[in-house]
């Protein structure tokens, strides 16, 4: 959380730290320490058990102040335009960082974050270096990956009613498959063929009117071609009858926080296969929810995860690990579950070889799956936080297939 990053600045032996980036919507770190809609983004910058200080361009000076910092300035302030008008635009956006640094004392370690273009920051690093600034390089996870992996209350509740609107236009999208009409193998919505494209198009249209943005896509894959996790589906593909559909919905909120929300669903009847591939990953979905709690290695509930589906009879990635079988295309092929909030691929990570501890404030997924290139796929996800009265699901849909 944030009220951590003192005691994380410490711990990693930092004067300062310096959140830089273009703009508050590409750039989790940055919106996570200004909590400012900022459209040019800026310099956050925190000398350790000190107010940090926030420079932007003059125009985004209101809209900073709208913000968490209470020290917003421009980069007029601190003399930008001048130092522009006299030198080569890489030279003059390191001196301009070599004044504010030195303004306001910066003398000891510092580290950089935010989402930024790689050659452009690593060039104002070795600049910075040749000025004598201690400029620190971490391993991963880094400061701002610990801090932001644990939610406040508040930001747990964020992600709830992120969660709530999704699970609101899941339902709605179930609600227009059950509306069309069977005719043998095909689906007819309107009395056309429905289609992925069709389903995609309800989807977009109600994530725009609940201020929602499908920042990394989503997927509604059907048929056999759902027996790849990753498919997002095309607008041509065909959704017939007696065949699964999964649907993934990760947007973005207003708020600026993720939610992730798998559901398998089917119109007209399930073959054997199916409904055997659904109690399987239901099973391992319960299990793994019922043994998440605080202090839990991430990496246990993985394998328990696999030891259930491989019981079941299913390849999972534990066989290959162990050598059992040398590839893997059918099964449970892809791991438990990640963190998300600030974005979709935070601490923890359910994988076999993770290091992570599961701890308070921390929100995950979990989200086991089978998938056969036969039958098509089934998964089942819901987003779980660790709170100080235990683990709650986030998500609250039942998920009969």
């Amino acid at each position: 959380m944030l009220q951590d990053l003192d005691r994380e600045m410490e711990r990693s032996g930092l004067e300062a730290v310096a959140v830089v980036g273009e703009d508050t919507s590409s750039n989790p770190e940055f919106y996570y320490v200004t909590r400012a809609d900022i459209l040019r983004g800026g310099i956050y910058l925190k000398k350790v058990n000190e107010e940090p200080t926030l420079v932007v361009s003059s125009i985004d000076v209101r809209n900073a102040r709208r913000g968490a910092v209470r020290d917003v300035a421009s980069s007029t302030d601190y003399g930008y335009e001048e130092i522009a008008r006299r030198l080569p635009a890489a030279r003059a956006k390191a001196q301009f960082y070599e004044r504010l640094l030195r303004e306001k004392g910066v003398t000891g370690r510092i580290a950089f974050y935010g989402h930024n273009e790689f050659n452009s920051l690593f060039s104002l690093v070795l600049e910075l270096r040749k000025s004598g600034f201690k400029v620190a390089a971490e391993k991963t996870p880094h400061l701002f990956e610990r801090i932001m992996a644990t939610k406040s209350d508040a930001e747990i509740f964020e992600i709830e009613m992120v969660g709530r609107q999704v699970q609101k236009i899941f339902s709605d999208t179930a609600a227009l498959l059950k509306r069309c009409k069977m005719r043998g193998k095909t689906l007819l919505h309107g009395g056309k063929r429905l289609t992925v494209g069709t389903v995609k198009s309800h989807i977009r249209t109600l994530f725009a009117e609940n201020d929602l943005t499908p920042a990394e896509g989503f997927i509604v894959a059907a048929g056999t071609r759902s027996s790849d996790p990753h498919y997002g589906g095309e607008a041509n593909d065909p959704i017939k009858t007696n065949q699964p559909i999964v649907i993934d919905l990760f947007p973005k909120g207003g708020n600026n926080m993720y939610f992730d929300f798998t559901r398998t669903v089917l119109v007209g009847r399930a073959g054997k296969e199916l409904r055997r591939m659904h109690e399987a990953v239901a099973e391992a979905h319960d299990e793994a929810i019922d043994a998440a709690s605080e202090h839990v290695k991430a990496n246990e509930l993985m394998y328990m995860a696999c030891e259930l589906l491989g019981a079941h009879g299913y390849k999972t990635v534990k066989s290959l690990v162990e050598g059992k079988i040398r590839k893997l295309e059918d099964g449970f092929t892809h791991s438990l579950g990640h963190g998300v909030g600030w974005t979709l691929g935070e601490k923890p990570s359910l994988t076999l070889f993770s290091k992570d501890e599961i701890r308070r404030g921390h929100v995950f997924t979990v989200e086991p799956g089978l998938y056969d290139r036969k039958v098509g796929g089934i998964r089942i996800e819901d987003v779980v936080a660790v709170t100080s009265k235990g683990v709650k699901k986030l998500s609250t849909l039942g998920y009969t297939l």
